[in-house]
């Protein structure tokens, strides 16, 4: 199962100060992270990158003992050393409502990488491998994004922002979940809602999504 974590503000701990390590802390970082990298001996790139949302944490880890109690949401095992990763792994995963990657492979981890592209400033794409190779997840998303390229357009941005905005009104008025979603639905689906959007009259457009919500709440 594919899910998008919501990350920003969350504490990651990244074990280790390698190459691995570099790229783990700069996707942790890109979520919206604050992030301290924990290493004996730390990449120069990563010594460049600290700053408010990452601290470098020097020191020997001989054992996991660092990973008890950092309050992490995230803890990436990313040393070179195959059972200090596990013991890594084994202390996050004791910690409450934390969640381990071990760069030992997605069967050692609680989660998966995938590789993402950008299709607008709103859609993501991802590609999945279950982590059984991340090297082809990589190429599958560059041929992917390759060809969904132009995919969203403005008046499909405009849409995305207009369903959060009507999944926020939404939630004060509809109680059932299902409710919600048949809400929105139909105001994606609104002929009207769709013109004005096209006119690029979004404030019309969120006028007559309003006045849907307002008779689906009272039928």
């Amino acid at each position: 199962m594919i899910v998008d974590l919501d990350l920003r503000g969350a504490r990651a701990v990244v074990v280790g100060g390698g190459g691995e390590a570099l790229r783990r802390a700069r996707a942790l970082l890109g979520e919206g992270c604050s992030v301290t990298v924990m290493g004996e001996r730390v990449d120069a790139r990563l010594e460049g990158m600290a700053g408010e949302r990452l601290e470098i944490r020097r020191g020997r880890l001989g054992d996991a003992r660092a990973i008890r109690g950092c309050g992490a949401r995230v803890v990436v095992a990313a040393t070179s050393d195959a059972a200090l990763n596990a013991e890594v792994v084994r202390a996050a995963r004791a910690e409450p409502n934390c969640l381990a990657y071990s760069s030992d492979g997605a069967s050692r981890s609680d989660y998966a990488h995938v590789a993402t592209a950008e299709l607008s400033p709103s859609v993501r794409l991802a590609v999945s491998t279950g982590g059984r190779s991340p090297v082809m997840a990589a190429a599958l998303r560059e041929r992917a994004a390759a060809a969904l390229a132009g995919l969203v357009g403005e008046e499909d941005e405009a849409m995305i922002a207009l369903q959060a905005d009507m999944r926020e009104a939404a939630r004060g008025r509809l109680a059932s979940p299902g409710a919600r979603r048949g809400f929105l639905r139909a105001v994606a689906a609104d002929v009207g809602v769709k013109r004005l959007i096209r006119d690029g009259r979004a404030g019309a457009a969120r006028d007559r999504a309003m006045s849907i919500l307002e008779a689906t709440a009272g039928a």
